[in-house]
């Protein structure tokens, strides 16, 4: 059987554009129309993307289809290469609404006819010959089965998953695995979970890794019978052993919630695995959350951390999608507002040796309101694609679109300072700065001038050690230099940072009076107390808390876990102004991982801050 394949080697019409990344690419169907919601679903595979564009119930008789567009080296473009469509295309068919593709294997959801079958469900298997796409064979769990067949699908070179969340008894849902042998796709398994509950939408999300499944069971029945309360979602892991699979681990969050729609997205590749939870409430409402879980060989499968963006929010529902490679995440967050109501971002995140750090934010060139940017993510080794279904294209109302990123080029971030002080300390000048950020960073200059003189260096990396770089970094880095050669007076400091390129950028000066007056002090602090973010941030054991006072005031420095619960005291008693610094030690303690708050309180302020417990 053949599809419906048309070779169109078009060059697109909206190709690459300018963001407030290095660059991003913009891609939509050549044929697109009105509500075709083109880029609900996605899939990267080397430099070849197969973007979905089922369409809806309000679409007229639109049936949905999937595009195939490939990266052409010889003139640095991205074409559209293909059109897949079903043979036996029926009214409201919306054909794409599901897709993963692995080297020349495709696999498409159909959610059969919206409107006289609502849940029922078709799955598309697909075979690329070199020049197109071959129809293999196509998938029922049963005729009108009412099972949302097809919701969520994966693929590799050996399996295919296929979840149909409303299967099984009291709609508690089933995952179908089918397995290659040669040309053709064979049943292999109908898996189900050992606890299986009524509505837990078991099959909702899906994610193959070699002999590996991640099945996302959301849990939306309010009556679920659960300590945690109705609605709390879990997540499975099976492995084919001896040619049957079995669940080896279950995964509920320890600060599991209600209605948090945890595994509404999942993804594995090799020890690690993630689950997100597009509702949480860790921050705000629906601010949304990621879990990500590591397979340690005497523990087994172990929540190394939970991730929240650095600027939560409440409505980002970040988490909403997710994918994993090798040592990057991406996290798709439809609902952040930042340019637009619903414009949506999504959040890059890096494993190094300081655990899971957020990486970049990022959001389309040319984001406006209710594109939900982030609704679909795929990531390759070199490449993320996002989409965009609900982005109006010259006027035609969800349309959709698609955006492709380079993990290195685009996603990633030069130094950015998080903040750079000068204090007077007993007649010296203490210079202190974070790096939220770096990239080939070698090191750091400082030049001083007074306040009618030109500026000098008076300190560099090339001279002082202590000022190197950290090459390139995604994690927050703390620097200070102490200023012993000046006088009572007014003097000013700027930063510069030194790539390996040569290039040197500066950033904004900051003034100091040399004093030792308070009152002269205060003219160059700032107007209230500062608490700087932690380092290291995540942490296992132990992490600093830097703070700036500008008059002398009781402190009170305590940490506090999710519920509001004070778990420590850092600091409770008068400090004098100027910096501060404390180390808070959770090592033998009875804190699990998680997500605490550091809370500064003085007599008129109040800052806080979010730190990343690892156990």
């Amino acid at each position: 059987m053949k599809a419906n394949y048309t070779i169109i080697c078009a060059l697109l019409i909206l190709s690459l554009v300018q963001t407030g990344t290095s660059s991003e690419t913009k891609i939509a169907a050549s044929d697109g129309n009105a509500q075709n919601n083109f880029g609900i679903s996605l899939s990267v595979s080397n430099e070849d993307v197969l973007i979905g564009a089922p369409g809806n119930c309000s679409d007229g008789d639109n049936h949905g289809a999937v595009y195939h567009f490939r990266f052409d080296a010889d003139i640095s473009q991205w074409l559209e290469v293909g059109k897949i469509e079903a043979i036996d295309p029926d009214a409201f068919d919306m054909f794409g609404r599901s897709v993963s593709f692995f080297n020349d294997y495709a696999i498409i959801g159909a959610r059969k006819d919206c409107v006289f079958n609502p849940n029922g469900g078709k799955v598309y298997l697909f075979h690329y010959d070199g020049a197109a796409w071959q129809q293999t064979a196509r998938l029922t769990s049963s005729p009108y089965a009412g099972d949302d067949f097809g919701a969520a699908v994966a693929i590799n070179d050996a399996y295919a998953a296929i979840g149909a969340p409303l299967g099984g008894v009291n709609l508690a849902g089933k995952v179908y695995v089918y397995k290659r042998v040669g040309a053709d796709w064979t049943p292999d398994a109908i898996i189900t979970p050992s606890d299986s509950r009524m509505m837990d939408y078991f099959g909702f999300s899906v994610a193959l890794c070699d002999s590996a499944l991640i099945v996302g069971a959301p849990g939306i029945d309010l009556f679920h019978v659960n300590p945690k309360g109705g609605g709390v979602g879990l997540a499975y892991i099976f492995q084919r052993v001896d040619g049957v699979w079995q669940e080896t681990a279950r995964f509920l969050p320890a600060d599991a919630t209600a209605n948090n729609n945890f595994g509404c997205s999942v993804d594995i590749d090799g020890d690690y695995a993630v689950v997100g939870a597009g509702k949480d409430d860790v921050l705000d409402f629906d601010t949304g959350a990621v879990y990500v879980y590591r397979n340690d060989e005497l523990d087994g499968w172990i929540n190394e951390i939970k991730l929240t963006p650095l600027d939560a929010d409440s409505g980002d529902y970040f988490g909403s999608s997710v994918s994993l490679s090798g040592k990057y995440l991406v996290v798709g967050a439809p609902g952040v507002d930042g340019l637009g109501e619903n414009s949506g971002a999504v959040y890059s995140f890096l494993l190094s040796e300081e655990g899971w750090t957020q990486k970049t934010k990022t959001s389309a060139g040319d984001a406006s309101e209710n594109d939900q940017f982030g609704a679909a993510v795929s990531i390759s080794e070199k490449l993320t694609v996002v989409g965009a279904p609900y982005k109006a294209i010259a006027g035609a109302e969800m349309q959709g679109a698609a955006y492709i990123y380079d993990n290195i080029d685009d996603l990633a971030l030069p130094v950015e300072l998080s903040y750079f002080s000068a204090v007077d300390q007993d007649g010296d000048v203490v210079l202190s700065w974070q790096t939220q950020s770096e990239l080939d960073n070698i090191g750091f200059i400082i030049e001083r001038r007074d306040i009618d003189g030109e500026w000098e260096v008076i300190a560099s990396f090339q001279t002082h050690p202590e000022l190197r770089g950290r090459g390139s970094a995604t994690f927050p880095s703390e620097y200070t230099f102490i200023d012993e050669d000046v006088k009572p007076g007014v003097y000013q400091y700027r930063l510069a940072d030194v790539n390996i390129t040569g290039r040197v950028t500066y950033h904004a000066a900051v003034g100091v009076a040399v004093s030792t007056s308070v009152s002269a002090l205060k003219t160059h602090l700032p107007n209230g107390a500062m608490l700087y973010p932690a380092f290291p941030n995540p942490f296992n054991s132990q992490t600093v808390i830097s703070y700036q006072l500008v008059k002398s005031e009781f402190v009170d420095l305590g940490v506090f876990d999710m519920r509001g619960r004070r778990v420590a005291t850092l600091v409770s008693e008068m400090n004098s102004p100027g910096r501060h610094r404390v180390q808070w030690d959770a090592e033998g303690g009875l804190l699990g991982s998680g997500v605490y708050f550091i809370r500064l309180q003085t007599e008129r302020d109040r800052k806080m801050i979010k730190v990343f417990l690892v156990r």
